[in-house]
C-alpha cells in the first residue's frame, strides 16, 4: 500500500509541476482602464453645464470615487485580478481613484488573453474601510490628503458636487454635495465588454459613466431638488444607497 501511495504522490507532484510551468509560460499584457465621465452624449468637464434628466441646467465641481478589486474574467468564467503597475501608488491594495480632470485612468498587468467582463467594486472592502489613512503618503489613493476620509464614517467612496440652475435662468445658485460612504454603500459591478488581449503588446480599456443614470434608473428617480445634499448619515440614508445603487448602473461599456 506505501508503495502505491508513493507512486500516486510522485505522479501528482509531476502533473503539478506542468501546470506551473504551463502557468508560468503565459505571457502578460499591460492594460490601462480608462473611465471617461459623460452627461448628454457628452464629455464632462468640470465648470461646463449640463441638463438634469433633461430639464435642470447642472454644473460638476467635482467628482471622485474609488474603484478596487478589478479582475477580468475569460470565457470559462475565470476571474484573472488586474495588478496595478507598482510604481502606481495604491496597486498593493488595489485601488483606483478617479478623480475628475486629475486621474481617469490606471495601468496593469494581467494574463494575455480573450475576456468577456471586467468585475470591480465601486468603493472599499470593509478590511481596506478600516484602513487607517494616516499610514499612507499623501499622494496616495487612500492618504487623508486626498479628502476621501472623514473620522466619524471612514472612507468616501463618492463625492460628486456641484451647483444647479435652479430658476433655469443661467444662474447656478444652488449647490449640491453628495459623500456617500460606509460598508453598506459598497457596490460590486460587472461589465460584459469582450476584449482580446491575445495578440497584442498593451491595450486600452475604456468604460463609460454616464452622469445621466446618476438619479434615475428610467423607473424610480430622486428629485434633486429635494435631494440635493447627502453626507451618509441614517437622515435619508435609502435615498443615498439608491443613488449609490444608480452610480453603480451608470458604469457603461
Amino acid at each position: 500500500m506505501k508503495k502505491w501511495l508513493n507512486i500516486l504522490w510522485i505522479i501528482l507532484s509531476i502533473s503539478s509541476c506542468k501546470k506551473d510551468d504551463i502557468n508560468n509560460k503565459i505571457p502578460t499584457i499591460s492594460l490601462k482602464i480608462l473611465i471617461n465621465t459623460e452627461a448628454n452624449g457628452q464629455a464632462v468637464k468640470k465648470g461646463n453645464s449640463y441638463l438634469h434628466l433633461s430639464s435642470l441646467g447642472y454644473k460638476v465641481n467635482e467628482l471622485k470615487y474609488y474603484i478596487s478589486h478589478i479582475r477580468l474574467v475569460n470565457h470559462q468564467g475565470i476571474e484573472f485580478p488586474f495588478a496595478i503597475d507598482p510604481y502606481i501608488e495604491g496597486s498593493e491594495q488595489g485601488v483606483f481613484l478617479y478623480w475628475i480632470g486629475k486621474n481617469e485612468s490606471t495601468s496593469g498587468t494581467l494574463p494575455a488573453q480573450k475576456y468577456e467582463q471586467i468585475k470591480f467594486d465601486l468603493g472599499l472592502s470593509p478590511t481596506l474601510n478600516n484602513l487607517n489613512p494616516n499610514q499612507f503618503s499623501a499622494t496616495h489613493p487612500l492618504s487623508r490628503d486626498t479628502d476621501m476620509f472623514w473620522d466619524m464614517l471612514k472612507y468616501r467612496f463618492l463625492i460628486f458636487e456641484g451647483t444647479l440652475d435652479k430658476e433655469n435662468n443661467g444662474t447656478y445658485s444652488l449647490p449640491f454635495s453628495y459623500h456617500l460612504g460606509g460598508n453598506d454603500f459598497l457596490r460590486n459591478i460587472t461589465l460584459d465588454i469582450p476584449i482580446d488581449l491575445s495578440s497584442q503588446k498593451a491595450a486600452i480599456l475604456p468604460i463609460k459613466f454616464n452622469l445621466d443614470k446618476l438619479f434615475t434608473d428610467g423607473n424610480d428617480t430622486i428629485d434633486i431638488l429635494k435631494f440635493f445634499s447627502y453626507h451618509s448619515i441614517d437622515d435619508q440614508k435609502n435615498k443615498g444607497l439608491k443613488m449609490m445603487d444608480f452610480s453603480a448602473n451608470a458604469f457603461e461599456k
